[in-house]
């Protein structure tokens, strides 16, 4: 059965977004370990036409706009979306806001390739997940890439000074269920602790979800950190990011139509066309 929360935890995110949502930086964690593997498996974008599924302020939008010929950032936070436009962002190809239940609303095939960093796991249903990795399907390109980052779903017992899980009562790692929310503390602006809510999707729901969708699953990351950095960043990465990863990357590529799909697409629409002529007597007629 899944838990619910209370009140409390919608507070933390509503406050999080009005007073520095729109100003946020990634902690250090998240640029090494989430940040630079999405985009070392997003690769090269120059030219290409790309898209930020849940932008938030732009601030990863930034630094793919440098490179790609277009850029176009979704999110389903008008304030976020507005913070976006703060961040240096009034000029980018385009800025949407999008509420959760509506499907992206872009044409088929027009985008290379795709980002959606830390957006996952703030949705609270399997509907939602499912509908993301569609619609992301459905607007890319065949062989596009949608890269996505995720804190990772098996590591969240774990506590930095970035980050922890405030469990429930009888909440555990080991007992979550898909879709299931929980309370996580992250680190501000100023150092303190802000609670938001995330929901629980393990990798294999994910995988699931996405190939059902039509992507197949290329690379997945999950980095620790080597002893080096660990001494570079001293203060700032405790010594348990070298032994468990804390954050998953997944670089999902849209699934080619085969050659004997196509032409037996093409087979279907022309069987229908023919029909259409023959009870219309002749004439053919557009369908509705």
């Amino acid at each position: 059965m899944m838990r619910h929360a209370g009140g409390r935890y919608r507070k933390g995110k509503s406050q999080w977004q009005a007073e520095e949502g729109c100003s946020y930086s990634h902690p250090l964690d998240v640029q090494l370990y989430a940040d630079q593997p999405l985009f070392r498996l997003l690769g090269d974008v120059s030219g290409n036409r790309v898209l930020d599924i849940g932008c938030g302020n732009g601030y990863l939008m930034h630094r793919v706009q440098a490179k790609a010929a277009h850029v176009t950032g979704i999110d389903a936070s008008a304030e976020m979306i507005r913070g976006a436009q703060g961040f240096g962002h009034r000029d980018i190809a385009g800025l949407v806001c999008v509420a959760l239940a509506d499907s992206l609303p872009f044409v088929s095939c027009i985008y290379d390739a795709a980002i959606c960093s830390l957006t996952i796991n703030n949705l609270s249903s399997a509907d939602m997940v499912k509908r993301t990795f569609r619609d992301a399907a459905r607007v890319l390109k065949s062989g596009g890439a949608l890269i996505i980052s995720l804190p990772h779903p098996n590591t969240l017992g774990a506590k930095t000074r970035f980050r922890s899980t405030d469990w429930e009562e009888g909440q555990t790692q080991e007992n979550l269920v898909p879709g299931e929310r929980f309370r996580r503390q992250i680190m501000g602006q100023d150092g303190t602790m802000i609670s938001i809510v995330n929901y629980y999707w393990p990798k294999e729901v994910l995988t699931n979800f996405a190939v059902r969708a039509g992507f197949d699953v290329d690379r997945l990351v999950e980095e620790t950190a080597g002893g080096v950095e660990i001494a570079q960043c001293s203060g700032e990465l405790d010594p348990i990011y070298a032994e468990i990863p804390f954050f998953l990357v997944m670089r999902l590529v849209k699934r080619l139509k085969k050659a004997k799909e196509l032409a037996s697409g093409r087979e279907a629409s022309h069987m229908s066309q023919e029909k259409k002529t023959q009870v219309t007597g002749g004439m053919a007629v557009p369908g509705n």
